[in-house]
């Protein structure tokens, strides 16, 4: 990461260029996004995993449903 080129605002930056200040904030800021972009990815496993899990509960509760239709 020693000789990336950081773009702040519309200006490019070489990273050793930088304060070491504003060198560790660029690294913080570059965990950050990472760290957001596995959360975007949990949220979408976990909407899918909801809804196939809500599909599979309504499947099993109208199949018993069914069954005592059935017995009566």
């Amino acid at each position: 990461m020693e000789d990336a080129v950081i773009t702040i605002g519309d200006a490019d930056f070489n990273f050793s260029d930088l304060q070491p200040e504003a060198q560790i904030i660029v690294q913080r800021v570059r965990m950050l996004r990472d760290q957001q972009q596995q959360l975007q990815i949990q949220m979408i496993e976990s909407e899918r995993t909801i809804n196939a899990w809500s599909a599979d509960l309504h499947d099993l509760v109208h199949a018993v449903e069914e069954d005592e239709e059935e017995s009566a």
